[in-house]
């Protein structure tokens, strides 16, 4: 009786530490499956941050032109309201040597 307790022990120490080795392997799965999760998110990651580095580039180049058309607007208006106010001034002369 005593060797088949024994032997009961021993086979359940065999059998337990193969139920240890089979959760360490789903443990080490567990682990390499999150590993590739988090790998694939970092590219996700990068792959977005190229893109978006790409788009903020394009809106500068967009914004930079819109800039310098509006610089040049703004110096074309300018130069425009001075020719303006040249005839609004020639105009009141002429006007006041009509009336004299």
């Amino acid at each position: 009786a005593i060797e088949e307790l024994i032997q009961l022990e021993e086979s359940s120490k065999t059998s337990m530490s193969g139920h240890l080795y089979h959760h360490d392997d789903i443990v080490e799965t567990k682990i390499q499956e999150v590993l590739d999760n988090i790998q694939d998110k970092r590219y996700c990651i990068e792959r977005m941050t190229e893109k978006l580095e790409e788009e903020r580039d394009e809106v500068r180049r967009q914004l930079e032109e819109q800039h310098r058309v509006l610089n040049q607007l703004t110096i074309d208006n300018d130069r425009e309201n001075r020719e303006l106010n040249q005839l609004k001034m020639k105009l009141e002369q002429v006007q006041r040597e009509i009336r004299s």
